[in-house]
């Protein structure tokens, strides 16, 4: 029912990937869900994009679904959409692969179907801690600065949009600086703690009276 021959050069062959296509049409819905727990943003009610609506979704509340597909998706399709939504959000590489594969195409479409604001941020910075609570898959090193960059281009379009109040703007901001220096902190613990950097590392051998670290190379002297 959802096989689809297509090689996408433009997003990654992620778990999630196939709900950017099937839900790509659909309008913006109402976040029908409480988050004011997750965030000091008042989403509840907003309109947002589908995809970022079932990512940003509390475990608690997955089963209530945005009227939207409800009432443009058949029962049994559907289902399996949902499934795969529940299959994208227990993966940090599914979930932050889709982030960045969607928060790249919120900005390219920035001027044609909706106006990015300080809801789109805010649920971007809460998917981040979602995913940041999953257990760790040191393939997620490949995306992390992707996501980073795209969501500094939301925030950026925010500002110029200046569509909401001062203050909601600001405090998007500060949730996702927030959320993207804890990115770029488990970034840097990769590339630091990861399994082919510690073989590196063991190979700095201590010579004579000099730091272990000229063992990399050898001494040079004029």
């Amino acid at each position: 029912m959802f096989e689809y021959p297509i090689d996408c050069s433009e997003h990654y062959h992620g778990e999630g990937h196939l709900l950017l296509h099937i839900l790509d049409n659909f309008p913006t819905s109402p976040v029908d869900a409480d988050v004011t727990g997750c965030t000091s943003i008042p989403l509840q009610g907003r309109k947002m994009n589908l995809v970022l609506v079932l990512l940003m979704l509390p475990d608690a509340q997955y089963h209530i679904l945005p009227d939207r597909l409800l009432s443009d998706i058949h029962t049994q399709c559907l289902g399996r959409i949902m499934q795969i939504g529940k299959v994208v959000r227990r993966s940090q590489l599914a979930m932050l692969s889709l982030m960045v594969d969607l928060s790249a195409h919120l900005v390219r479409r920035k001027y044609t179907r909706q106006t990015l604001c300080s809801e789109e941020l805010a649920g971007f910075s809460l998917c981040v801690r979602r995913a940041l609570e999953l257990p760790r898959d040191p393939r997620v090193a490949f995306v992390i600065a992707r996501l980073v960059e795209n969501m500094m281009d939301i925030k950026r379009l925010m500002y110029h949009n200046d569509y909401r109040v001062k203050w909601e703007n600001q405090a998007a901001d500060r949730e996702a600086s927030f959320a993207t220096s804890r990115l770029m902190a488990l970034l840097a613990s990769m590339m630091v703690f990861g399994g082919h950097n510690r073989r590196i590392l063991s190979c700095a051998q201590t010579r004579e009276m000099y730091s272990p670290a000229v063992g990399w190379m050898p001494i040079y002297t004029d």
